[in-house]
């Protein structure tokens, strides 16, 4: 520990010392934090991934959950186009949503 400089007061020497032993234990506590879950967006879907027991990620521990999906329905015809570029579906020209809905169904 550092020694009181000889400019400072007794009560500036005891504020510094109380304000880095509060720095000190937030660094600490910080440092036990286990890692905050990742949130990824695939496709319609939203996937957490949670580092696991051994709070590293990249594990065999690592767990995966899907947190929401957007009904094929409720998307517009033009989201529904760009999913299945994405995906790389064919689908015809003048398609309207009910058989962009079949060909994206019919590709899983």
């Amino acid at each position: 520990m550092r020694t009181k400089p000889a400019n400072m007061t007794n009560e500036q020497w005891a504020a510094y010392k109380a304000r880095t032993a509060r720095r000190a234990a937030a660094a600490a506590a910080l440092a036990n934090l286990p890692p905050a879950p990742i949130e990824v967006k695939v496709g319609v879907m939203t996937a957490k991934i949670d580092a696991g027991a051994d709070q590293e990620f990249g594990t065999s521990d690592d767990k995966v959950s899907i947190l929401s999906s957007t009904s094929l329905d409720s998307m517009s015809k033009a989201e529904l186009l760009a999913l299945a570029e994405e995906r790389g579906i064919e689908v015809p020209q003048k398609a309207n949503k009910e058989k962009l809905l079949k060909a994206l169904r019919n590709a899983h």
